[in-house]
C-alpha cells in the first residue's frame, strides 16, 4: 500500500523536497519542476530529496529530465546528481560535462582511493525528454539511458552514507545547475533488471513493493509516495456466471491516515490487481486485472473495498424502442 506523505516533512522530520523560488512547467506527465541557476532577479532553484531513503547495498536511481537543444554548446557543467558529503565523500554524480574534455559527455562518477573515477559516454541525445538510470549492486554500478546500458563500474567506490539531503539537478555543493526540467524521480530498494528499466523508459513510473519514493513534481512540491507495507486479505471472486465479479480487499487499519485518504475520494479510483506467488513475487502469475472501487466501509480494526467491473448485467435491455423505422416486420 501507498500513503501520501504530510506535504512537507516525513514523520522523521527530514524535509523531502526542499526548493528555492519553486518554477513549474509544462512535462511529460502532468507538470515538471525547474531547477537553474540564478537569472536577473530571479534566485537559483535548488531541489533535495533526504539522503535516508538510498540504500547503497543495493537499488536503482531513475529520473526523467529535458535534454535541451544548446546543452553541447554551453560550456558549463549540467547536473542531475550530486550525491556527496563534499568533492570526495560518499560521492556519487550524474552530470553532463561540457567544461574540460571529453567535451559533450555524460559522465557517472564516483570517488576511489586513489582519485576521481568517472565514466562517460558521448551525448548523442536529441533535444527532448530521456529517461537516466543509476543501479548498483555488489560494488557494481550501471549507468543506463533511455532504457539501454550505457556505461558501467564493475567494482566501483560506491557511498557507504548519504547526506542529510541530497541534490537533485545540482552537484553536491549546489553548484552546476541543471538549467532544465525534471519530470519524476524513483528511488528502488532493488538493482532492477534491464527489462523493468527499459519498459519504465518513456512512461509514467508506477510504484511497487521495491519503490522507497516516488516523486511526481507534478505542479506542487508534495512529498513523496512512500511504501508502506501493510498486512490485507483478499475474497477473489466466485466463478459464476449469473453475476459480475467483484473482489473485496481488506487492509489493517493501522493509521488514521486511510480512512481519510478514502472519504477524500472525488471519483471512483482503478486498482489494478495482480497475482504473484511468494517465492517468486516479480512474477505474475495472474493479471493484470483492472477493477473499480465501487464501494468502502471499515471499523477500528480494518478498512475494506469492494473492487468490481462494469455491471452490465444490471444494464436495461434491450436498450431501442421498437419503432416502424428500425422494426417495420413487426407493423
Amino acid at each position: 500500500a501507498f500513503t501520501r506523505a504530510s506535504t512537507a516533512l516525513l514523520s522523521d522530520g527530514v524535509t523531502v523536497v526542499d526548493v528555492d523560488q519553486p518554477r513549474f512547467e509544462a512535462g511529460r506527465f502532468g507538470q515538471a519542476i525547474m531547477v537553474e541557476a540564478a537569472a536577473g532577479d530571479r534566485a537559483a532553484e535548488s531541489l533535495t530529496i533526504p539522503g535516508s531513503i538510498f540504500d547503497w547495498t543495493e537499488g536503482t536511481f531513475e529520473v526523467g529530465t529535458f535534454v535541451p537543444a544548446w546543452l553541447g554548446t554551453a560550456a558549463r557543467n549540467s547536473t542531475i546528481l550530486g550525491h556527496g558529503m563534499d568533492a570526495t565523500t560518499n560521492l556519487l554524480g550524474l552530470y553532463h560535462l561540457n567544461l574540460n574534455a571529453p567535451l559533450n559527455s555524460w559522465a557517472m562518477r564516483v570517488h576511489g582511493p586513489s582519485g576521481p573515477e568517472v565514466r562517460f559516454v558521448p551525448n548523442t541525445l536529441t533535444a527532448g525528454w530521456h529517461d537516466f538510470a543509476l543501479r548498483w549492486l555488489n560494488g557494481g554500478l550501471d549507468l543506463l539511458i533511455d532504457g539501454i546500458v550505457a556505461e558501467s563500474f564493475a567494482a566501483a567506490t560506491l557511498p557507504v552514507a548519504s547526506p542529510a539531503a541530497v541534490q537533485i539537478g545540482s552537484w553536491w555543493d549546489g553548484g552546476s545547475k541543471l538549467n532544465s526540467l525534471i519530470d519524476q524521480v524513483r528511488i528502488s530498494s532493488r538493482a532492477r533488471s534491464d527489462a523493468e528499466i527499459a519498459a519504465a523508459a518513456g512512461q509514467a513510473l508506477r510504484v511497487d513493493p521495491h519503490t522507497t519514493a516516488l516523486f511526481g513534481f507534478d505542479g506542487h512540491l508534495g512529498s513523496p509516495y512512500v511504501y508502506q507495507p501493510f498486512p490485507f486479505d483478499i475474497a477473489l471472486p466466485a466463478d459464476r456466471d449469473d453475476q459480475i465479479s467483484k473482489v473485496t480487499l481488506t487492509i489493517d487499519n493501522v493509521d488514521r491516515a486511510i480512512v481519510r485518504a478514502v472519504r477524500e475520494l472525488a471519483s471512483a479510483p482503478t486498482v489494478t490487481l495482480e497475482i504473484v506467488l511468494a517465492s517468486s513475487p516479480d512474477v505474475v502469475e495472474a493479471g493484470p486485472f483492472e477493477f473499480t472501487l465501487q464501494d468502502a466501509g471499515y471499523d477500528a480494526l480494518t478498512v475494506s473495498g469492494t473492487l468490481g467491473y462494469e455491471d452490465i448485467l444490471n444494464e436495461p435491455f434491450p436498450a431501442g424502442a421498437f419503432v416502424p423505422a428500425a422494426f417495420p416486420g413487426m407493423f
